[in-house]
C-alpha cells in the first residue's frame, strides 16, 4: 500500500500517526477493486494544498451521492495495460490476440465511463471522465473482430 512511514522525515511520521493515515488507506482499499486501481492507493498521500483538498472533498462527495443513487461501475474484471502498452513502445514488438483483447476491454470501458457520466447531472464526475481519451472510433473498428 503507502510507502513504510520510516522513509518519511520524523515530523511527517508523526502526522501519518496521528491522522491514522494507514487506516484510512486500508479503509479505501476496502473499496477499491482490480488490477487497474489498486497500484493508485500506493499514491495516496495527505495533501497540505487547501484549495486541493476542497477541490478533492468536492469530486468525493459527487461520488458518493451517485453511489447511493446508481450501482457502482466495475473496473474489477480489466486487465492492467501497463505492461503491454510499456511492450508497445518497443518498435517491431507485436500484440497476441488476448493483449489486444485486454486493450480494447480498457477502451471500451473508457468509452463507457465518457457516456455514463456525460448523461448525469454529476458534472464533476463527467469531467473527469471527459479527461479519458475518446475510444469510440478504435472500440467501433474492432468490436467483433477478435473474441476471446
Amino acid at each position: 500500500m503507502i510507502e513504510p512511514q520510516e522513509k518519511y522525515e520524523p515530523e511527517r511520521r508523526f502526522s501519518l500517526e496521528v491522522l491514522e493515515f494507514a487506516a484510512v488507506v486500508a479503509l479505501l482499499h476496502e473499496h477499491i477493486s482490480g488490477p487497474l486501481t489498486e497500484p493508485l492507493l500506493e499514491t495516496v498521500v495527505p495533501g497540505a494544498d487547501l484549495e486541493r483538498i476542497r477541490r478533492d472533498l468536492e469530486w468525493a462527495g459527487e461520488a458518493q451521492v451517485y453511489l447511493r443513487e446508481s450501482p457502482r461501475p466495475g473496473l474489477g474484471a480489466l486487465k492492467n495495460p501497463r505492461a503491454i502498452l510499456d511492450r508497445l513502445s518497443i518498435e517491431g514488438v507485436s500484440l497476441t490476440a488476448h493483449e489486444i483483447l485486454a486493450l480494447l476491454d480498457v477502451a471500451r470501458a473508457g468509452r463507457d465511463f465518457r457516456l455514463l457520466f456525460s448523461k448525469t447531472p454529476f458534472t464533476r464526475l463527467d469531467s473527469l471522465a471527459r479527461g479519458l481519451a475518446d475510444f469510440r472510433s478504435l472500440v467501433s473498428a474492432l468490436d467483433g473482430k477478435i473474441l476471446p
